[in-house]
Order: structure tokens, then C-alpha cells, then sequence
């Protein structure tokens, strides 16, 4: 499931943050994860942290700062 949020989340909740400018098009997010469609769950070297840091660094734009 997908929200594209009309306001950032606070910092507390957040350990990453990016503006993507140009807008990420659901076309390329597709491509990246038809290009991910064979990789296997693995604790250590393939986790769900991996996949959304893999993910966030795919488009352009503008990471927060964080303190």
C-alpha cells in the first residue's frame, strides 16, 4: 500500500526523509521493482530495511537533515 503524504512527518517517527524533485513516476518505481522481483528475504542481506533504503535511493531530490 502506497500514501503520498500532503505534509512531512514529524521527526520522531522519521529515519529518512526526501523530497523527490522530479516527482518519482509510477512507471520508473515499477522498472525498480520488476528489477528486485528476484531477490529472496534473507535477515542479513536482503531485509525490508535494505529494500526501502535501496528504494529511497533511486530517485532524485532532497534528503532532510536530521540532527
Amino acid at each position: 500500500m502506497f500514501t503520498e503524504s500532503l505534509s512531512r512527518l514529524p521527526e520522531t517517527l522519521l529515519v529518512c526523509s526526501k523530497v523527490f524533485e522530479p516527482p518519482l513516476k509510477s512507471s520508473d518505481l515499477r522498472k525498480e521493482l520488476l528489477n528486485l522481483q528476484g531477490r529472496v528475504y534473507d535477515l542479513a542481506v536482503w531485509n525490508s530495511c535494505n529494500f526501502s533504503i535501496h528504494l529511497f535511493e533511486q530517485g532524485s531530490g532532497k534528503e532532510y537533515e536530521y540532527r
